[in-house]
């Protein structure tokens, strides 16, 4: 059997920054914004994810954060391994889920993921799409989504655009904001899962400077089951985005 490629180095990375949840980002949150008004505290974290990112990669010429503004109120970082090919997506599982039930649904979504998967559109999956039996739009609205696709990937991708040939994306799973299980996908451009790989083992526990610009990884131990670190840490409110 073979094994999905991805680039360890750069997984590892991500699972490290998915695992820094509320659970470490609010007391930050409450010293610099607010101790009374959490309002937009979800997008913070993720922007805290992004500079810890962004600190880890800043050597390699070879591996970048992309910082791509979707409307005037949410960025996208995904990571770029530009050796390789590859563009490493971050995301929770939920809202993964919720994407592609969405985009099965009406077989068109504008969610960012959905026009950078069109890379993948070589990708061949033996698993016949239901909804492909019953298509909705035109052959005329079908070429114009698949244009808006094409349109919307070289924006989010930019001068990257030509050497990125595969979309991954990096999924994890929260309970009580904690990182439970993390899993790397590959799917085809409609969303057909190609090929996944159990990454859960990456999500190494690690502290970060208040900055959240390094790790510290003298501190960091050998994983515990999720039943442990729940018993360890404060149960939280909601679900990661």
């Amino acid at each position: 059997m073979v094994i999905m490629r991805i680039n360890e180095h750069i997984v590892k990375k991500i699972c490290q920054a998915m695992n820094y949840t509320l659970l470490d980002f609010r007391t930050v949150y409450e010293q610099a914004i607010s101790e009374v008004n959490d309002n937009g505290i979800r997008p913070a974290l993720w922007a805290k994810r992004a500079d810890i990112l962004t600190h880890d990669f800043e050597p390699d010429e070879e591996i970048k954060v992309l910082h791509v503004k979707r409307g005037n109120l949410w960025q996208i970082d995904p990571v770029a391994d530009l050796e390789n090919g590859d563009l490493y997506v971050l995301m929770s599982r939920k809202n993964l889920k919720e994407r592609i039930k969405e985009a099965k649904r009406k077989q068109f979504s504008t969610h960012y993921l959905y026009s950078l998967i069109l890379k993948n559109s070589y990708i061949k999956v033996k698993q016949q799409e239901e909804l492909a039996l019953f298509p909705i739009y035109s052959k005329e609205e079908q070429e114009e989504h698949v244009a808006y696709r094409k349109e919307d990937c070289e924006r989010i991708l930019r001068n990257y655009n030509e050497k990125i040939n595969r979309i991954v994306v990096i999924a994890v799973d929260y309970v009580a904001e904690i990182a439970t299980t993390a899993c790397a996908y590959v799917f085809d451009d409609k969303y057909n899962v190609f090929d996944s790989l159990d990454v859960s083992d990456y999500l190494l526990p690690a502290e970060y400077e208040s900055t959240g610009s390094s790790v510290d990884k003298e501190k960091q131990v050998e994983i515990q089951q999720p039943i442990v670190k729940l018993k360890l840490r404060k149960k939280a409110k909601g679900n990661d985005k």
